[in-house]
């Protein structure tokens, strides 16, 4: 290793040994610098000018004293130690590149070429402003910069480069102008960043990997190249100052994905991400800011979770997807405009917290939907299961949407409370397993034709609306904890059927499927079932129907059958049924016990104008 004195004398190019001394202030023609020759400008200089002309190379680079020559760029200079810069001198050129290693001083100039940082551990000594573009890790190299307080200043941009090469360290690295934020790196990004650019524009451009450290936004325009994309990638991130309302300032401009690990999000401000989010591990947002999506937020992989400390908007949709389990925590809220839930996942809100999906709910197949016990609320706009949605989770309609579920039943309990319009389409299935509850407290329905089909034991509490049609398609108890009005027809199954609770029906039509064996159906003592239009039930002679009042001595259940409707039953029985407020039912081929006002023989013609029987 030799020193290497920068003198007067020569054409002020690198490469010139005219330019160079071996000693302070001596003689020149020494052989000018390469790799392992430590450079030094100082006071015996004369002030000399160089100019890296031509990729050139030194251990380290010294300027000293009273040195207030120009040192220029035209092509890169490689050192493998320290810079130091003085106030006097001034630094040109733009066409090169200072690619050093060590302690960097930069004595307040500003470099006004491109700087590569390629691995090792540097240090700021000082803050550093650079014009030109700054590059980070090259090859496989990991770099550290530290400089704790001290900020690396990129005018024209930044890459994070390489292959797999990290960068970590104490020093601030802010982008301070126009130019492109890239990372063709896999590896990860920890130190801080600062997004300044006053009156210029970021470019961001692919994947960034993100890891522990502060990300801030203060000014500038952000715009995204190929939709960029945000991975973060460590146990804590801190986020601030992505607030703004508009896509050319405040917003992240880019996808946010949380992977590998558990990550907390500390907010410093409210969160707009101009984007989707997506995690499938434990994501915390630390910080009661409000977090505000215009895409997606997806929740995929073994068990993901977001904890929530302020509220989430997202402006599209929350889809849910694995096979597995996903959870919120925390008791602030979600809002999302529609949800898609596949994979048979099971979704859990957290305790006390409010989930709005304003939109559509969807089971794409098999899921579940589970409250935990804390009074969490789950508001849907509207329901489409073409899988089958099951949980102790109520769903509340609270919105104007459709419920439609031909393909899948839900088995959550439902809540009609709505200052909108629920509109049912076709025929949607309840109640394929469990005891969930139909509720109706507010808003306006819409059904046309269409059929509510129940599968298995339910509540219903739907007094206010009158339902088209209703099906139960299998045995079950129906607890009716109110009226229930069907305008159209009430089919009963191939099966037993009981009604509970202390609410009566009012039905156009009661009917039943076609029976292959004995059937009961129970209808409690205490109520009145009320058929407006037909009564058509159709037992054979080897399995007849049952209509039985709940089995309390003494009593009978009213099933009034009012004037002027139809009737045709056959191989039908009655006992313990009351049906003295209406006209006379005919039960053809039946067996009647304790039953007021019924009759198993064929009436007269004159009765058969009067009831207008149809059997």
């Amino acid at each position: 290793m030799a020193n290497r004195f920068l003198v007067a004398g020569g054409d002020g190019n690198w490469n010139n040994n005219n330019n160079w001394s071996a000693t302070t202030g001596g003689g020149s023609g020494a052989s000018f610098p390469v790799s392992t020759d430590a450079v030094f400008f100082d006071s015996l200089s004369g002030n000399a000018p160089m100019t890296v002309n031509v990729a050139s190379a030194c251990a380290s680079l010294a300027v000293s004293g009273t040195y207030a020559g120009t040192l220029t760029f035209n092509n890169t200079l490689t050192s493998g130690g320290a810079i130091t810069f003085v106030a006097a001198m001034t630094i040109a050129g733009t066409a090169g590149a200072l690619a050093p290693n060590g302690n960097l001083t930069s004595a307040g100039k500003t470099l006004t070429c491109a700087l590569t940082l390629a691995s090792g551990v540097s240090t700021l000594i000082d803050d550093w402003t650079v014009n030109g573009l700054v590059t980070l890790c090259t090859g496989s190299g990991s770099l550290t910069l530290n400089g704790s307080g001290k900020t690396l200043n990129c005018n024209a941009g930044l890459t994070h480069g390489g292959t797999t090469g990290a960068l970590a360290g104490t020093a601030l690295i802010k982008l301070t102008g126009t130019g492109t934020f890239s990372s063709p790196s896999t590896a990860t990004i920890s130190s801080s960043i600062t997004i300044a650019a006053g009156a210029g524009t970021v470019t961001l451009s692919g994947t960034i990997f993100y890891g522990a450290g502060t990300l801030t936004y203060t000014s500038g325009t952000l715009a995204g190249a190929s939709t960029p994309s945000l991975v973060l990638k460590s146990t804590t991130v801190t986020i601030s100052g992505f607030s703004g309302t508009t896509a050319a300032t405040g917003q992240m401009q880019w996808d946010v994905s949380v992977t590998t690990t558990s990550t907390t999000i500390t907010l410093g401000s409210a969160l707009q991400i101009a984007g989707a989010f997506s995690t499938n591990q434990t994501t915390a947002f630390s910080g009661a800011f409000a977090t505000t999506l215009t895409g997606d937020l997806t929740m995929t992989g073994i068990a993901p979770s977001i904890a929530l400390s302020g509220a989430i908007t997202v402006g599209g949709a929350l889809l849910l997807q694995g096979t597995t389990s996903s959870s919120f925590t925390g008791s602030s809220t979600l809002t999302a405009a529609t949800c898609t839930i596949s994979g048979t996942e099971t979704v859990t809100p957290g305790s006390g917290q409010t989930i709005t999906i304003t939109g559509t709910l969807t089971s794409a197949d098999a899921n579940v939907i589970n409250a935990n016990g804390g009074g969490s609320t789950f508001n849907i706009g509207g329901l489409t299961t073409t899988g089958a949605l099951t949980g102790t989770q109520v769903l509340t309609f609270n919105g104007t949407g459709t419920w439609t579920g031909a393909a899948g039943a839900c088995s959550n309990s439902l809540t009609i409370n709505t200052a909108g319009t629920l509109t049912i389409s076709g025929t949607v299935l309840f109640a394929a397993s469990g005891t969930p509850t139909l509720t109706y407290t507010a808003g306006t329905v819409s059904m046309g034709t269409s059929i509510l089909s129940i599968g298995s034991s339910c509540t219903l509490d739907t007094n206010g609306i009158t339902w088209a049609n209703v099906t139960v398609s299998a045995a079950a108890t129906v607890t009716l904890s109110s009226l229930l009005s069907v305008s159209s027809t009430l089919t009963l199954p191939n099966a037993a059927v009981t009604f509970a609770g202390a609410g009566d029906f009012t039905v156009a039509t009661l009917t039943s499927a076609t029976i292959s064996a004995a059937r009961v159906y129970t209808m409690d003592s205490a109520n009145t079932y009320t058929i407006t239009s037909m009564f058509s039930v159709a037992g054979i002679a080897s399995g007849h129907v049952t209509f039985a009042g709940s089995a309390v001595s003494g009593t009978r259940a009213n099933i009034v059958l009012t004037g002027g409707a139809s009737q045709s039953l056959l191989y039908v029985d009655g006992t313990d049924i009351d049906s003295s407020a209406g006209q006379t039912i005919y039960a053809i081929g039946g067996t009647i016990t304790r039953t007021i006002n019924w009759s198993t023989s064929i009436p007269a013609i004159g009765s058969l104008r009067a009831v207008g029987f149809a059997g």
